[in-house]
């Protein structure tokens, strides 16, 4: 892989893996009957996202592989929202406040409970730099209202 930048996205929580190429190439491989078999071949500037069902996942049915290559979503003309990450941003676009809770526990190494389940529906666009976790969730309240508490290394958010 001389060359090639790519990035990953595949968390147990997350309801969609994505691999996003940036340059280079990525062949997507499935096992068909025992045998690895080349399903998409990424182009710079594409991801390939599927749903992260782990009950769903074949083993042996190239039919039953249901993602799709999309072309990259970029904040700026230099940076993808896709690596983001990397740069210490936070890029949201339409995400809801369940999504934003997974990639705010992996940031900054804390559990996070939506205690109201309306509120896990709630959809967000937004972008975070430099803040800390109660300067996003007080940015998040201006767009809907709702109420957190800490509690050691916990948040509970409520209506």
């Amino acid at each position: 892989m001389l060359g090639t930048r790519f990035n990953v996205k595949a968390y147990t929580n997350d309801r969609i893996s994505e691999t996003s190429l940036l340059e280079g190439s990525v062949q997507i491989i499935v096992n068909k009957n025992g045998k690895d078999e080349v399903y998409k071949t990424l182009q710079i500037n594409q991801k390939f996202t599927i749903k992260a069902d782990s009950s769903a996942q074949p083993v042996n049915a190239t039919e039953k592989v249901s993602g799709e290559v999309v072309p990259l979503s970029y904040y700026d003309e230099n940076q993808t929202v896709e690596t983001a990450w990397a740069k210490e941003l936070l890029i949201f676009e339409g995400q809801s406040m369940e999504e934003i809770k997974n990639v705010l526990e992996r940031k900054f190494d804390m559990k996070i409970i939506i205690a109201d389940k309306p509120v896990r529906k709630y959809m967000y666009s937004a972008n975070f730099s430099n803040e800390s976790i109660d300067e996003i969730l007080k940015a998040l309240q201006l767009s809907y209202p709702f109420t957190y508490k800490k509690e050691g290394n916990t948040i509970i958010i409520n209506k």
